[in-house]
């Protein structure tokens, strides 16, 4: 898979991450993961597409290339009769490590104005703040 047909959304939680997710994946040539990241371990999500199609055990490799992974995903995908130009997932981290992997591809991170995003309720037990929002305003 050409690096031009992998593409991530990335942004810290209860940025819109979610919302553009929805929104790119009405395209008809693109198909993106909602945070399965599928060479890390098995998140709830990931577990939810397996149950859906349990033959598509084979794509989930820990520790494997993004590009590999991602391939099989877009083969496993072309099987089932889908033609997705473009394949990817959604991460929603501000994890340095995970941003520097997923760097070297497409990738649209969200942001949000941080005084509504600080305004959340959610944001303090997300980030563990005890209300010291510094950290995570940085």
């Amino acid at each position: 898979m050409e690096k031009e047909n992998l593409l991530f959304i990335a942004g810290a939680q209860k940025c819109g991450t979610s919302t553009l997710l929805k929104m790119l994946n009405c395209h008809p040539d693109i198909f993106l993961l909602y945070e399965c990241f599928v060479n890390k371990d098995l998140s709830k999500y990931s577990n939810w597409f397996l149950r859906k199609y349990p033959d598509a055990q084979y794509v989930f490799q820990y520790g494997a290339p993004l590009e590999v992974v991602y391939r099989k995903l877009k083969d496993f995908l072309q099987k089932k009769g889908y033609a997705y130009k473009m394949v990817g997932d959604k991460i929603a981290t501000i994890d340095i490590s995970t941003l520097e992997e997923i760097g070297n591809f497409k990738v649209v991170f969200t942001v949000r104005d941080v005084r509504t995003w600080l305004c959340k309720s959610s944001i303090p037990d997300l980030y563990h703040t005890n209300n010291d929002f510094v950290y995570p305003a940085i």
